[in-house]
């Protein structure tokens, strides 16, 4: 009994709790990548709308403009534009995600709410964006797994404080 009870603790701390990732979302420096990266046409793959539901709370709406699903997650990331370089901003406290994927079908639209001050704290007043990283949903016909190169962007919502 006390080498099962040894056993299953050593896995619980080497593992940890599963379904959960920190808020360490890695993004491009690219500024405002909601266009189609590999053309030098600006389409625009997923369209932003940005409402303000109370002082502290933003209410982002995502619409897929495109013929193709898109997969997301929860996490985002939140940056504040100083001396011109966009510098993230931590939350007040770790924030643990579920790791789930989310599907964004073609012409479909989702809204998050976000309230910045239970997150972040007191915000000065300046340039935001939060960026959301999203891919392509398509498959490789030959494997029938995700395409290894299929189209990753970070999908950005600029607003002011």
């Amino acid at each position: 009994m006390k080498i099962f009870l040894f056993l299953l603790i050593t896995t619980f701390v080497l593992i940890g709790p599963a379904g959960c990732v920190q808020n360490e979302l890695p993004h491009q420096e690219t500024g405002g990548v909601i266009t189609n990266m590999g053309s030098q046409k600006k389409d625009i793959l997923v369209e932003v709308d940005i409402q303000w539901k109370t002082a502290s709370e933003l209410v982002i709406t995502y619409t897929n403009k495109t013929e193709h699903p898109f997969i997301y997650g929860p996490i985002h990331t939140l940056q504040k534009l100083r001396d011109n370089q966009w510098i993230d901003i931590l939350p007040k406290y770790p924030i643990a995600y579920r790791d789930v994927a989310l599907i964004l079908e073609p012409g479909s639209a989702f809204s998050e709410t976000i309230d910045l001050i239970t997150l972040y704290g007191d915000l000065e007043k300046g340039n935001y964006r939060i960026i959301k990283r999203m891919q392509e949903d398509r498959m490789d016909e030959l494997t029938g797994r995700l395409s290894e190169d299929r189209l990753q962007v970070d999908i950005v919502a600029e607003f002011q404080i």
